[in-house]
C-alpha cells in the first residue's frame, strides 16, 4: 500500500521502531511520516510507520492513538467505534 501512498506524502523518516507480530516475528520499519489526522473532529499529529506486513494488515493503529480517540472496537462487525462528544 505505501508504494500507492508513497507519492502523495513524499520521503519517510528515518525508524529504529519495529512491530511484532502474532508469530512471535518483529517487521521493522521502513520509515515513519508524520500527518495531520482529523476523526470526527479529534485532530492530531500522528506519526505511522511504514510496515511491510506481506499483506496481513493494511493499517495498525497505536493505543495512544485509539486512547485519544476513545475508540472501542466491536467484534460482531469487525469495526471501531469512535464516540464523539
Amino acid at each position: 500500500i505505501w508504494g500507492q501512498w508513497q507519492n502523495d506524502f513524499g520521503n519517510t523518516i528515518d525508524s529504529v521502531v519495529g512491530a511484532k507480530v502474532g508469530s512471535g516475528h518483529v517487521i521493522k520499519s521502513k520509515g515513519c511520516i508524520v500527518l495531520h489526522v482529523n476523526v470526527e473532529g479529534v485532530a492530531c499529529d500522528t506519526v505511522f510507520e511504514i510496515l511491510d506486513s506481506q499483506g496481513a494488515f493494511e493499517v495498525l493503529l497505536g493505543k495512544p492513538w485509539l486512547g485519544l480517540t476513545r475508540a472501542t472496537r466491536e467484534y460482531n462487525d469487525d469495526t471501531l467505534v469512535i464516540r464523539v462528544g
